[in-house]
């Protein structure tokens, strides 16, 4: 895998993301490594949802493709901090 240079996803005003590193995987398939920094005095989380790649006969990864949600834990209903598809290529 070539080397990886960290890069940021995201910077607004409520939040910084960044991908420092990507981990292959020979059981779980790849690792992000992030950092999330919350600029707000809100709480904050950060979660997505995964398939597994052997249901869908995937051998090789190219490119990684994600939403990323950031959203007020305090208001469910409130907009999206974060709503962005980010695309990496391990």
């Amino acid at each position: 895998m070539p080397e990886f240079s960290e890069i940021t996803v995201v910077d607004n005003e409520f939040c910084s993301i960044k991908i420092t590193g990507i981990e292959e995987d020979a059981l779980f398939g790849y690792t992000l490594n992030s950092l999330l920094e919350n600029k707000s005095s809100e709480i904050t989380y950060m979660s997505w949802s995964d398939t597994t790649l052997e249901e869908n006969d995937i051998t090789e990864v190219n490119e990684i493709q994600f939403t990323l949600s950031v959203s007020d834990a305090n208001d469910w209903m409130a907009d999206d901090i974060v709503n962005e598809t980010i695309v990496l290529n391990p």
